[in-house]
């Protein structure tokens, strides 16, 4: 069946998940946001027959799934909103603003025995095919490094500086090194952290090492004021993986072992990227799914328990 998606917000990632929601066989029939001139641009401009107001696209009979691409601090209710209308839900990262709220969304999604996914789409790229192939190469993980940066051009109320809507690097852009390095070695026995925090209370950037039992160590940072190389290492003592810039989306890997490069990969696609993550959901809708088991909901909630006890030991904290 082709399912009927809603879209709650019209920045650049809507406009990029519209491309990503047809290209994976879907209909954008409803574009909601808190602004019904915005909503109505964004609608002409992009051929969507409805738009609404966000509450109202979290309950409308036109709408199968709902993609959220608000500001951060309204994902969490937004869900649930719709968790509890019986619609099923991919929340863009993060897909809330602390562990309290991710686990409050689990349960919706349980009560109503209705889709929840955190809009992750890093995970889903085509690169990780060839990454998991090539991990008996290099031996057991022992080191993932990764960084996410950019200087951010702000505006006088940009969201990324402000502490009510959720603001600051970490849960922005850190969390995808912090999920690379979940990817591979899994939730951390120990958390260290350290970052610059604005008079605002938000992170311009952050540094955390992640340390395992078994002598494996993460380390990420993230940035809004640093162009960073924007690439991931996995090592192990055979050899190292590299993820080329940007990490998140890439489309080439490389193996080397003993200083040479033995392999590279071209993980190239065509469109924006997104698709694979709306083909996710479209699976698990098909097969009856609440849960995906490519992002299932213990992942996201560990990538958060990480990303709350960073939080605590910079001192950044949210609103409520």
């Amino acid at each position: 069946m082709t399912y009927r998606w809603g879209i709650v917000g019209t920045g650049r990632i809507a406009v990029a998940m519209v491309e990503g929601i047809r290209d994976a066989g879907g209909a954008v029939d409803v574009i909601a946001s808190s602004s019904q001139e915005r909503a109505s641009a964004f609608a002409f401009e992009h051929d969507i027959p409805t738009s609404v107001s966000p509450h109202s696209a979290a309950s409308h009979t036109a709408v199968d799934a709902l993609y959220i691409a608000t500001t951060n601090n309204l994902h969490h209710p937004l869900a649930v909103e719709a968790l509890h209308a019986g619609k099923a839900v991919l929340c863009e990262k993060p897909v809330a603003l602390n562990v309290a709220q991710t686990t409050e969304m689990i349960e919706a999604a349980k009560a109503n025995d209705t889709f929840l996914m955190e809009a992750m789409w890093m995970v889903f790229q085509p690169y990780w095919r060839v990454v998991d192939q090539w991990l008996d190469q290099i031996g057991e993980v022992r080191w993932v490094q990764s960084d996410f940066g950019f200087p951010a051009e702000f505006l006088p109320d940009d969201r990324l500086l402000d502490p009510a809507l959720g603001g600051g690097s970490l849960v922005d852009v850190g969390i995808y090194p912090l999920t690379m390095i979940h990817r591979m070695l899994g939730a951390p026995d120990k958390v260290s952290a350290v970052a610059s925090v604005s008079d605002r209370g938000v992170d311009h950037q952050m540094a955390a090492v992640l340390q395992y039992a078994s002598g494996a160590v993460g380390v990420a940072g993230c940035s809004i004021v640093a162009d960073t190389p924007l690439e991931a290492v996995i090592a192990g003592p055979n050899g190292r993986i590299r993820v080329h810039s940007p990490f998140h989306v890439s489309q080439r890997v490389s193996l080397r072992r003993e200083g040479d490069e033995l392999l590279s990969a071209n993980a190239a696609y065509q469109g924006s990227g997104y698709r694979f993550e709306v083909e996710e959901v479209h699976r698990c809708l098909d097969e009856g799914l609440i849960e995906s088991p490519k992002r299932p909901w213990a992942d996201t909630l560990a990538v958060m328990e990480t990303m709350d006890e960073i939080r605590r030991q910079i001192g950044v904290e949210f609103p409520g």
